[in-house]
């Protein structure tokens, strides 16, 4: 540890990086007090860092359907309700979404996309 008044000053500084500096300590009881309050809130070699969470991701835009004048939350939703085959679901939400009206029908059924909604 710095002996003389100007030392501690200089190694208090250094720990107070980027603050205001100061010129001298009133005394040296004083001094050796800051400095060793400085170098307690300095975070340790050995302090784990805390773990940052990732930022959340926007969920993918949904869009509802109305079929015969009832609203589900997607095609797959409608498509599973009226007992349609999964499996042709992605490809007629795909050409149901390039429609300039936003209207198509499948398997004699009229689809409609309702409103765009974030969701699952």
């Amino acid at each position: 540890m710095a002996k003389t008044l100007s030392q501690l000053v200089e190694v208090y500084n250094k720990l107070r990086k980027g603050k205001k500096p100061i010129t001298r300590f009133a005394s040296m009881a004083d001094a050796k007090k800051r400095v060793a309050a400085a170098k307690m809130s300095m975070p340790s070699k050995n302090q784990v860092s805390p773990i940052k969470k990732a930022p959340k991701q926007k969920a993918t835009p949904k869009a509802a359907v109305i079929v015969s004048g009832t609203t589900y939350g997607s095609v797959l939703k409608a498509f599973t309700a009226l007992k349609l085959p999964i499996g042709k679901h992605e490809k007629f939400r795909k050409e149901l979404k390039q429609t300039k009206d936003g209207q198509l029908t499948f398997n004699k059924m009229k689809f409609k996309i309702a409103h765009m909604q974030k969701g699952a």
